[in-house]
């Protein structure tokens, strides 16, 4: 009777076969070899026919000829599962009906579930449950709804399995221990996706934003340990790794006597942001000899070990690029492009090094290549420095909105929000409406002048700026002064109008006059390549303050000057300027001079967050000073008469004959807060001319009240009268204000 019920099936499936294969197939045999005609007529069938053919050979167990089908299938669906399942050798159960008919055998159907699910092949499993349900239970309880719901899950969609999932746990119907697991998988879904909308909050718009939602996910489900790594993951990223430090430790107790920790990589975060790169190392390292490491753990621990290396090849350069070795970090960049080829972060540190050397034509083209093919829509870390280059280039608009996106975009941290505040509002006060005053004062052996200097600017304007300006003078001499009127006020003022020629050129002209005489003034800027400027002024009637006598008797100097202030290297930086000038007194020349100031600076500490900028370097002056004699006139002001021999001589007291100084000077610039900042000066300098030591010593405050309100204020030492020929030490004060709207 075996035999017999082996033969019967055996025939059976020959007449399924028969009725089954397209019609071209009907006369071939079917223990046909792959030679035969079923694969040449394979080429002309469609995609159902393909599929039906395979169902009915692999039913027959024709295993020979089912990877030859599988292919002509792929050539129309290259996606269809079955074909793909085939190619890769899976082990396929052909025993069910695909169609799911009314016959289906509940234990059969449970053991294709557990194959499809072993081999991965989780979108077959929705079709089939999905089909299950609409055919046999669309109004009674779906004994399938977990395993449907655990399929959507598995084939990573979270929205459709929390769908399914809800509708288990509202299935009355449904077995208790069910209904609980799906309330419990209802609510690790919403966590999982709580977190993992903060982790792309973190990545995409900074900790900032990823705290907020953090604190959400905490109030939700407080002390769960998930929740709590999410936090840690977050302090570390905004600096706070003791804090950080503080949880994991904490969930590290609480974890005793699993196999491996589940947060280690987490930790590995918290050392590679304090750059101990060392123990971060080790962390990942642990992690991948631990044979309790889920796979995924694995790869971040792998992907984690290549992150540290290359962050430690980053910091090398940027510590480079801090110290202002600009040589040093040229040959650092190529090796680092080199080994990260096509690298981002490199073209952005490529970048600063352009921006270390000047050149920040070449350093904005970088960056905003970068930003555009790898960072569309996302905070681009090299934003800031993008925003100085813009800065530098004299590019105010588009300078402006480019600090304005780091300063709005939690992602970047304090230095860099600082440093953009800074710049921000020193492009805005450079090309806004301004009010401002700056009272001074000078005390010495020979008096004292106070003086009152304040202006009007109007806003920029097609590049076109206009402004007036007002001064006071007001000097008293002391009592041994060869002047019978020891006393003076002078009063001055007259307006300027300043053009931009190109983003690199720019010339003012000026004109005003004081109680008896014409002044003006002419003045042009042009800034060079590699952060230089150069500049020219000519002035006509200026103010003469050599001496305070010399003010009281009104004197006045035409003078020609040009400057340039300029980097030799990243840590060299010069200032200089050359003048010749003519000093007048009653509309006569009492004599010529030229001379020349040099500054040299050598930047010892570069200005960090709430560290200053460091400089010591050469501090000269040179002038020279030919006295033609002042006119007899002197002896209407004079208290005893002068002869001219006298009034030859008296030019030298009133203006010094020469000034030969050369030494050192230590400079100290800080930042105490965005609102407050300071400057320390004191220099050493030996007199060649009078065979002794000067001293001075120099301190300054700069404080907004707000952005639009600043206050200034200054005082500072010199140890021997330079606007005299006294030998006693000169006090001198700034107080001023501005206001920009």
């Amino acid at each position: 009777m075996q035999k017999v019920g082996i033969l019967f099936c055996q025939v059976f499936a020959l007449l399924v076969t028969a009725f089954l294969l397209p019609t071209p197939l009907l006369a071939q045999d079917a223990t046909a070899t792959p030679d035969d005609d079923v694969l040449k007529k394979a080429a002309t069938m469609s995609a159902d026919e393909l599929k039906e053919t395979i169902g009915v050979y692999g039913r027959l167990g024709r295993k020979e000829l089912l990877l030859p089908l599988a292919e002509e299938l792929l050539k129309r669906e290259p996606d269809n599962d079955l074909a793909l399942a085939i190619k890769e050798g899976q082990d396929m159960d052909f025993g069910i009906d695909p169609t799911i008919g009314a016959g289906l055998e509940e234990d059969r159907f449970d053991l294709r579930i557990t194959r499809l699910k072993d081999s991965g092949r989780h979108g077959e499993i929705i079709n089939l449950l999905s089909q299950l349900r609409s055919e046999k239970y669309a109004n009674s309880t779906f004994p399938y709804q977990q395993d449907l719901a655990y399929a959507y899950l598995d084939a990573g969609n979270t929205a459709a399995a929390l769908r399914e999932f809800r509708i288990l746990a509202a299935t009355s119907g449904a077995e208790a221990d069910a209904r609980s697991d799906a309330s419990r998988m209802i609510d690790d879904i919403g966590r999982s996706a709580a977190i993992s909308e903060a982790d792309d909050l973190l990545k995409n718009k900074g900790p900032e934003a990823a705290m907020a939602k953090s604190e959400s996910v905490l109030k939700s489900w407080p002390n769960h340990p998930d929740a709590l790594a999410l936090k840690a993951r977050i302090l570390t990223e905004q600096g706070k790794t003791d804090e950080a430090t503080a949880i994991l430790d904490s969930l590290r107790a609480k974890s005793k006597g699993q196999a491996i920790f589940p947060y280690e990589s987490e930790v590995a975060d918290v050392h590679l942001a304090r750059k101990d790169y060392d123990a971060a190392e080790a962390v990942y390292a642990k992690i991948l000899a631990s044979k309790a490491a889920d796979a995924e753990m694995r790869m971040e621990a792998t992907q984690g070990i290549a992150d540290v290396a290359k962050s430690r090849d980053l910091a090398a350069a940027d510590a480079l690029v801090t110290r202002l070795d600009a040589k040093g970090a040229e040959a650092q960049l190529v090796e680092l492009k080199a080994k990260y080829p096509n690298d981002p972060d490199i073209a952005i540190l490529e970048a600063e090094v352009m921006l270390l050397n000047g050149d920040a034509a070449g350093a904005v083209s970088q960056l905003q290549s970068v930003k555009q093919k790898s960072y569309p829509g996302l905070p681009f870390p090299g934003q800031p420095e993008l925003a100085r280059g813009l800065y530098a280039l004299n590019d105010l608009d588009a300078a402006a909105s480019a600090y304005g996106e780091v300063l709005e975009d939690p992602f970047f941290d304090a230095q860099a929000r600082q440093d953009a505040h800074i710049d921000l509002r020193d492009l805005n006060w450079s090309r806004g409406r301004e009010l401002s005053a700056t009272a001074s004062f000078v005390s010495e052996e020979e008096g004292d002048a106070y003086r009152l200097f304040s202006h009007a600017k109007g806003a920029v304007w097609n590049d076109w700026r206009a402004w007036a300006w007002g001064r006071l003078d007001s000097v008293s001499l002391s009592s041994d002064s060869l002047l019978t009127d020891r006393d003076s006020d002078r009063l001055e003022g007259g307006i300027a109008l300043e053009r931009r020629f190109n983003p690199f050129t720019s010339g003012a002209v000026r004109l005003g006059g004081s109680e008896n005489d014409l002044v003006a003034g002419l003045d042009l800027t042009v800034k060079g390549t590699r952060g230089a400027f150069y500049g020219a002024h000519l002035d006509y009637n200026q103010h003469a303050e050599d001496s305070l006598t010399l003010e009281v008797l009104d004197g006045r100097q035409h003078k020609v000057e040009l400057w340039t202030t300029q980097p030799i290297t990243p840590r060299i930086l010069l200032e200089a300027n050359v003048f010749g000038r003519q000093v007048d007194l009653f509309g006569e020349s009492i004599g010529t001079g030229w001379g020349t100031e040099i500054n040299l600076d050598y930047i010892l500490v570069d200005a960090k967050l709430r560290r200053p900028t460091v400089k010591i370097g050469y501090a000269g002056e040179v002038s020279i000073f030919n006295g033609d004699g002042v006119s007899p006139e002197i002896n209407d002001y004079a208290r005893e008469p002068l002869n001219a021999a006298e009034r030859g001589s008296l030019a030298y007291e009133l203006v010094e004959e020469e000034i030969n100084l050369h030494g050192l000077q230590l400079t100290v610039e800080g930042t105490v807060n965005p609102d407050l900042s300071y400057f320390l000066v004191a220099a050493a300098q030996w007199d060649f001319f009078d065979k002794d030591m000067q001293y001075r010593a120099a301190a300054g405050l700069e404080y907004f009240v707000s952005d639009r309100v600043r206050l200034t204020s200054t005082l500072e030492y010199l140890s021997s009268g330079q606007t005299s020929n006294s030998a006693a030490g000169v006090v001198l004060g700034t107080a001023g204000i501005a206001i920009s709207f």
